[in-house]
């Protein structure tokens, strides 16, 4: 049995950002598919360019910044994000809480008051134990944002009420007005835009699979090995099954999602406890319409009421106008993880809320459906404690679980990158400045 060094499990962002940080350690990256990049995957329909839904990178880091620009040159684009809320028949800025005077007169009054309550509050020393999501939403924003935007559209996303997830997610990913941010807001129709996302970078030319595709350029072929699944762990004597080949290795860095992982190390226990642990579906469509831009330029929408199954409206034709030919749109719509119904009913859905948007059905070009078994990681109480099992269990056998699916958690694509560069790392014992 041969021995490969360091075996990294998952050909996409974080184990290529591993393999690329090794420093000459010996290593082999397997890959399921036949290509790498993960959920960072680019396809060609009818002259349109689709990722697997959008996928713009969020870059915040000096160190990514560099790296991508390092690897992708002048194929890049920088994007400020426009987005936008289709909530009471009419397009509301994003993010909802800094935007409310978008809205009908009644509302945004009902949300600037419920805020300032809140705040009041908080600084009286009256505030909530924040423990939920719905707890920091009410604490942070009020009654009336939260019921208006942030409960119904999490709530459509998840598939699960906001209750039952934990606020140990939110800092970072939801932005946070402060009070009088949120009643300007009200009286005035200013566009604020703040959050993580407020711009982003876009390769120029094929897709986000572009850069997985430029960082598996810079590690030898012979390293790679695709078509490649593993199959099973023996962690106590550093053996895989990869493929049907046994090998040894020193460490193992896993991407696989976390629970799938942990049922290939053989124990009934470790399996239980992964079995505990929620995502959510990622259904999807994609397809194009014919003529005007849709959702007034805007790169995507977000929509919180419950008419129908469409939660979020990208269209990556508005970032880029030659990811769809001259007079298409193309879009991806986001369902609800409780859709299950076929690419006809996903059609119906698309025209239903392109007459909603006041475009005629008609115009739908093509349609196509996608589902992935893992959307979002749902952050509940389950979670933190099967965390803390697996990862005890983990550290004992030299097993990094990182990235989106490994880690179990929520993050962005720079996240990853930088997963892989900090478990590369630990490894080799050289901070590399981190």
């Amino acid at each position: 049995m041969r021995n490969v060094g360091i075996l990294i499990a998952g050909g996409g962002l974080a184990g290529l950002s591993t393999a690329l940080h090794l420093k000459g350690r010996p290593f082999l990256l397997v890959e399921q598919e036949a290509r790498v990049g993960g959920l960072v995957k680019t396809e060609t329909i009818n002259g349109c360019t689709f990722d697997i839904t959008g996928h713009w990178l969020h870059l915040r880091d000096n160190y990514t910044i560099g790296l991508v620009h390092d690897l992708l040159g002048d194929n890049l684009v920088e994007v400020s994000r426009k987005a936008l809320i289709f909530a009471h028949k009419r397009y509301v800025n994003y993010p909802f809480q800094s935007n409310l005077a978008d809205l009908p007169s009644d509302i945004a009054s009902y949300c600037a008051k419920e805020a300032v309550r809140a705040a009041l509050n908080q600084a009286g020393g009256k505030g909530i134990d924040i423990r939920t999501f719905k707890d920091f939403a009410i604490a942070h924003f009020g009654e009336g944002i939260t019921r208006e935007f942030i409960e119904p559209y999490n709530a459509r996303l998840w598939g699960v009420g906001i209750d039952e997830v934990t606020s140990e997610w939110c800092d970072r990913f939801v932005p946070v007005p402060d009070v009088m941010q949120i009643v300007s807001g009200a009286i005035l129709r200013q566009g604020q835009s703040m959050g993580y996302n407020a711009t982003f970078t876009y390769p120029r030319a094929g897709g986000m699979e572009a850069l997985p595709k430029a960082m598996a350029e810079r590690i030898p072929a012979e390293k790679i090995r695709l078509n490649t699944v593993l199959n099973a762990v023996r962690p106590d004597k550093h053996q895989a099954l990869a493929g049907d080949e046994w090998v040894e290795y020193d460490s193992l860095v896993t991407t696989l999602p976390l629970p799938s992982f942990a049922r290939l190390l053989g124990d009934t226990g470790l399996s239980r406890t992964a079995d505990r642990m929620r995502a959510s579906r990622l259904v999807y469509a994609i397809g194009a319409v014919r003529g005007e831009p849709l959702i007034n330029n805007a790169h995507w929408l977000y929509l919180p009421e419950p008419k129908q199954p469409i939660y979020r409206f990208g269209v990556p034709s508005n970032v880029l106008s030659t990811l769809a030919p001259a007079g298409m749109s193309s879009f991806y719509a986001e369902f609800t993880p409780i859709f299950d119904g076929s690419v006809d009913e996903a059609g119906q859905a698309v025209k239903t809320l392109l007459k909603e948007l006041g475009r005629s059905p008609k115009d739908l070009d093509f349609i196509e459906l996608r589902h992935f078994p893992f959307g979002y990681v749902i952050f509940d109480q389950k979670r933190t404690q099967s965390m803390n099992i697996l990862s005890k269990f983990m550290d004992k056998h030299d097993i990094f679980s990182i990235g989106r699916f490994g880690a179990w958690t929520y993050n962005a694509m720079e996240d990853a990158i930088l997963d892989g560069r900090l478990t590369a790392s630990r490894i080799t014992g050289e901070s590399d400045g981190i």
